[in-house]
């Protein structure tokens, strides 16, 4: 549903795990920000991302704490959304794995300027492919 969705800005997934969220989502143009604290728990955000490939209104995406390590979905996502312009995803477990999946995405972005990845305790190999993405990406400033 986030591909039709037409007035959703904003999407805050912090502190819980990745949801499920095609009971949960609505069209409603009226609706601006939306919290999924209720919502049935899964393990993966390959929907959400695929959701998000298309989605032309969505600004904002908070995943902090959701434990993810698997972001090679999340950097598909940002190589075809024109529209993210903040993603913070931080305190959750990136390694070099997927910061390498995540590296393509970035680099093919043309609209997220804020970038927050604080606080994944990430080593020098992860590090150094998220540098990689952001020498090829012009629109992060943060």
């Amino acid at each position: 549903l986030l591909v039709n969705n037409t007035g959703l800005l904003a999407l805050y997934l912090c502190d819980t795990t990745m949801m499920d969220m095609a009971d949960t989502m609505t069209t409603a143009e009226e609706e601006k920000d939306w919290s999924a604290e209720d919502c049935k728990p899964t393990s993966e955000a390959i929907d959400l991302a695929r959701g998000l490939e298309n989605n032309w209104t969505l600004q904002q995406l908070h995943l902090k704490s959701n434990h993810l390590t698997n972001l090679g979905s999340i950097g598909h996502m940002l190589s075809k959304n024109k529209c993210l312009m903040e993603l913070r995803i931080c305190h959750n477990s990136i390694d070099a794995t997927a910061a390498l999946a995540f590296c393509q995405g970035l680099q093919d972005n043309t609209s997220l300027e804020i970038l927050d990845l604080t606080g994944n305790g990430m080593k020098d190999d992860a590090i150094k492919l998220l540098c990689q993405g952001l020498l090829h990406n012009s629109s992060v400033r943060f």
